[in-house]
C-alpha cells in the first residue's frame, strides 16, 4: 500500500513539475527579437489573459525569458508555436535551447496553478548565445554634473549585468570620429571630468565604454550630445542636483 501511495505521489510531483497551462486567448503585441545578445523588453503592460508573439528567433540559439509582475514576481512561462502546441514551460526566468521554431507565442500565468491576476507584468527575452561578456553602462544614466566654458563633469550608472573594473570615456566635436578627441578612463569610478580642456560655446559628443579588465571591453555608449557655455558660471557653482545633459 505505501508503494502505491508513493508512486502516486511521484506521478503527482511530476505532473505538476511538467504541467503546462492552457494558451492565453488574446494576443498583446508581435515583436520581432532583435538577437543582438542584450535583454530585450518585450512588454510591460502584459496580461495573464494574453500573449506575446516573438518573431525572428534563432533556432540554434539558447533564450531566457523573464517575466514578473510588478518587477519581483516571477511568473509561469508556457512558450508554444504559433499553433499553440506547447514547446517548454516553467517559472520565470525560463531558459530555452534549439528552439526550432522561428515565430513563437509567450503565455504567462501568475504561478504554476495557472491562475490569472489583474497587475500588468513585465516580459523580456535575452539572446544567451550573443550576450556580450562585458555591458556598456545605461545611456539614460549619464547627466552633467558641472558644465563650463571649457569643461564638463559627468557621472553614470554601471550596467545592470557584469562587474566593470573600469570606464573608458572620450569626448570628440560633433559629427566626429572616436579617436579625434580628449579621452581618459575613471579609475573604476562612475564619474569623469574632461578638465578644462573644451572649447567655450562649442557642440562635442561623448562617448562612454565599459572595461571588465583582460582587453575585454563593451561597446560604446551611442554618442551624447552637448554644447559648453559661452560664458563661465559663478565660482562654485555646482549644481546641487545633476541634471540630463541628453537633448531632447
Amino acid at each position: 500500500m505505501k508503494k502505491i501511495i508513493l508512486s502516486y505521489l511521484i506521478l503527482f510531483i511530476s505532473y505538476c513539475s511538467f504541467s503546462q497551462c492552457p494558451p492565453n486567448e488574446i494576443e498583446r503585441v508581435s515583436v520581432i527579437s532583435t538577437n543582438d545578445g542584450f535583454v530585450q523588453l518585450i512588454s510591460n503592460n502584459f496580461y495573464t489573459d494574453e500573449y506575446v508573439t516573438i518573431s525572428n528567433i534563432l533556432n540554434t540559439d539558447e533564450y531566457e525569458f523573464v517575466s514578473t509582475n510588478l518587477g519581483s514576481v516571477h511568473d509561469y512561462i508556457t512558450v508554444t508555436d504559433v499553433s499553440n502546441v506547447p514547446i517548454d514551460f516553467g517559472m520565470s526566468p525560463l531558459t530555452l535551447n534549439n528552439i526550432n521554431q522561428a515565430t513563437i507565442r509567450v503565455h504567462i500565468r501568475a504561478n504554476i496553478a495557472c491562475e490569472t491576476d489583474i497587475p500588468s507584468h513585465t516580459l523580456t527575452i535575452q539572446d544567451l548565445t550573443n550576450a556580450p561578456t562585458c555591458y556598456e553602462p545605461d545611456r539614460s544614466s549619464v547627466v552633467a554634473s558641472y558644465l563650463s566654458k571649457h569643461r564638463v563633469d559627468f557621472n553614470w550608472s554601471a550596467p545592470s549585468m557584469g562587474t566593470p573594473i573600469d570606464y573608458d570615456w572620450e569626448i570628440v566635436l560633433s559629427g566626429q570620429a572616436l579617436g579625434t578627441g580628449f579621452s581618459g578612463s575613471s579609475g573604476g569610478a562612475t564619474n569623469a571630468s574632461s578638465g578644462e580642456v573644451l572649447t567655450a560655446d562649442t557642440p562635442y559628443d561623448l562617448y562612454i565604454r565599459s572595461d571588465c579588465g583582460g582587453g575585454d571591453t563593451s561597446v560604446w555608449i551611442a554618442k551624447i550630445p552637448f554644447r559648453t557655455l559661452n560664458a563661465d558660471p559663478p565660482p562654485n557653482d555646482f549644481c546641487s542636483g545633476a541634471i540630463s545633459i541628453l537633448e531632447q
